[in-house]
């Protein structure tokens, strides 16, 4: 596990292009960009994903985590970081973001077929004082992030200099 302090909040205008760049980057260990890289092309994980962690009324960590064979850890943690500098440096495509906001949206709606579900909705709705009319209002909120904000907000938000990393498992230092 890696990851390091943000100062993202789930009530920061910064949150739904937090949640898109993330997703793209890491949300997935099918589909994202660690997960196609550090997965499928180097065959180092099987899972693999990164997430903002207990963003709430305070803010939470940035984690990404995979699991790896003890011999590949060191290749595992430097592909890994290598994928997060390079969407740094690169930012996301138009057909990147399009594609996120597209799932964010319509994952949300998929969630609010259940009584649960919606009863947990109007409870964050009202724990974060969203409005009433959150559930129009949220599609309109992920259409409204541009480019330009995702980079902001992963030089904002992403450091993996300031990252601290946690093994678990048989690891030895001539893993590393």
């Amino acid at each position: 596990v890696m990851g390091h302090p943000t100062a993202l909040k789930r009530t920061d205008r910064d949150y739904y292009a937090a949640m898109l760049a993330n997703h793209v980057l890491g949300q997935s260990s099918l589909s994202s960009r660690l997960g196609v890289k550090v997965r499928d092309d180097l065959g180092l994980t099987y899972g693999i994903y990164s997430f903002f962690a207990d963003v709430t009324r305070i803010s939470g960590p940035w984690v990404l985590a995979v699991t790896t064979h003890p011999d590949n850890v060191e290749t595992a943690i430097e592909a890994s970081l290598a994928v997060v500098k390079d969407t740094l440096e690169q930012g996301l495509t138009a057909q990147e973001l399009e594609e996120a906001k597209s799932s964010l949206i319509g994952s949300y709606l998929v969630h609010l077929t259940t009584y649960p579900e919606i009863a947990s909705r109007l409870l964050q709705i009202e724990q974060y004082q969203l409005g009433l009319d959150y559930f129009q209002k949220r599609a309109d909120h992920i259409q409204a992030v541009t480019l330009e904000d995702i980079q902001r907000v992963l030089r904002k938000y992403l450091h993996p200099e300031a990252l601290h990393i946690a093994l678990a498992g048989p690891v030895s230092k001539e893993n590393l």
